[in-house]
């Protein structure tokens, strides 16, 4: 971990952090956690960018997957919840509501 620390010594206000498989997190800490404005590239070259919450992606982003797949819209405590438009590579879209990580509804 790169960046600021609280008085506590927990990771809080900018950073960047790498985990051991290769994941980079670049963004906003709280209390140890990330929290507020950030973007997390996976190894495998997936990446979300938007907020977060006590380590979990949570309000509106956009997470973008390594075979050309894009998602753009609302996160829940980590899975796509809400409105939200999925760009597929084939270039199809679903536009429409996401509930438990899923397509919820005609869209």
């Amino acid at each position: 971990y790169q960046g600021q620390f609280n008085i506590y010594g927990e990771r809080d206000g900018q950073g960047t952090m790498t985990w051991s498989n290769g994941d980079v997190y670049e963004g906003e800490f709280f209390n140890g956690t990330r929290h507020g404005q950030g973007t997390l590239t996976f190894a495998n070259g997936s990446e979300y960018v938007g907020c977060w919450e006590c380590n979990y992606m949570h309000g509106v982003g956009t997470r973008r997957f390594p075979n050309g797949d894009m998602y753009v819209g609302q996160y829940y405590d980590g899975q796509r919840q809400g409105q939200g438009r999925f760009y597929f590579a084939n270039g199809d879209m679903y536009i429409g509501a996401w509930k438990d990580d899923y397509m919820h509804g005609a869209g």
